[in-house]
């Protein structure tokens, strides 16, 4: 497997790996809150689109192993689901940080709350966990997609192939030309094309004369 493929597979894996605290994490929230018959949207959305990332990595990862031509892992596809991931990703880093913000006011520290509650300064720890998360999140998922996005620019430049975005990175991978193919059809118009004759050299006249025969006798060869 190549650098794009394993660049891929590595940063898939850490979503799934990342998404697994942050399950944890707004699930004991949430079961904080419920017990004051709150939920906050920062912790609904942060459960969905952790349990959904969970789904949808492995499946992506799966599939470009055991279906090739698999729709799904189309770059143009791929890029598309991973961008709405991404987006859902902010949002919920999004709300997180309002509700941070909410919670510390012009203090910087979960600290404030060492003096007053012990349980809130733990809750507050956890939002600032789930804050860290999401943001290492959606910004591993935009550098993904910006260098994906970057690299199949420039194959489809090089290659002057539009078919580039209907192949996973694993197919594309191993298909890169050293060359733009403009730049070999001129390569190979410029090389003449030699002239070759179909009939043998034929030896007439002087030969015949030599040999004691006559011009009508000439060997032709």
């Amino acid at each position: 497997m190549a650098f794009m493929g394993i660049y891929r597979l590595v940063i898939y894996v850490l979503v799934v790996v990342l998404s697994v605290p942050v399950i944890g994490l707004n699930a004991d929230l949430t079961h904080y809150t419920n017990m004051a018959h709150v939920t906050y949207s920062f912790e609904t959305l942060g459960l969905l689109i952790a349990a959904l990332s969970l789904l949808v990595f492995p499946l992506l990862i799966i599939v470009s192993q055991y279906r090739k031509n698999a729709f799904l892992v189309y770059i143009v596809y791929e890029l598309a689901l991973v961008c709405i991931m991404w987006i859902l990703w902010v949002v919920a880093a999004a709300l997180t940080i309002q509700k941070k913000n909410e919670l510390l006011g012009v203090f910087d520290s979960c600290s404030v709350f060492s003096g007053l509650d012990s349980t809130a300064e733990q809750k507050c720890n956890e939002i600032v966990a789930v804050e860290g998360i999401e943001v290492v999140i959606f910004v591993l998922l935009l550098k993904y997609m910006l260098i994906t996005f970057v690299w199949a620019v420039v194959i489809h430049l090089r290659t002057g192939n539009g078919q580039v975005w209907f192949q996973s990175v694993n197919e594309l991978e191993g298909g890169i030309p050293l060359t733009h193919k403009t730049d070999i059809d001129g390569a190979s118009s410029s090389v003449p094309m030699g002239t070759y004759s179909n009939t043998a050299p034929q030896m007439t006249g002087t030969y015949a004369n030599n040999v004691g025969g006559t011009p009508a006798q000439a060997a032709t060869y």
